[in-house]
């Protein structure tokens, strides 16, 4: 099953993770209220969580954590008031070439 955030994901997310030395752990993750992917190195995990089901209001978006070992070290929500799917993956991509994630 292709979703739009498994498209725009593998296309905006997916080259630049592995651009930094990350893998994607097998195949995306869906649920009855999220898709989900997860990005591995020998040490961190990154898991980006797209959510629209009405359960998850208010926190409808992307939500991207990241784990050291079973330390969570990070954790941001991307909402949709920023504006549309693909401009919220832009805005976690541009985090993750800034350093703010996956340093």
């Amino acid at each position: 099953m292709t979703t739009e955030f498994t498209k725009l994901n593998s296309k905006i997310i997916t080259p630049l993770m592995k651009s930094k030395g990350y893998k994607k752990i097998g195949k995306y993750d869906y649920g009855a209220t999220f898709d989900q992917a997860v990005y591995k190195t020998q040490e961190k995990e990154l898991k980006i969580i797209y959510t629209t089901h009405p359960y998850d209001y208010p926190y409808h978006g992307i939500n991207v954590e990241m784990h050291v070992g079973k330390k969570e070290e990070f954790n941001k929500h991307y909402s949709f008031e920023s504006g549309t799917l693909e401009h919220l993956l832009e805005l976690l991509a541009k985090d993750i070439n800034e350093g703010a994630i996956c340093t």
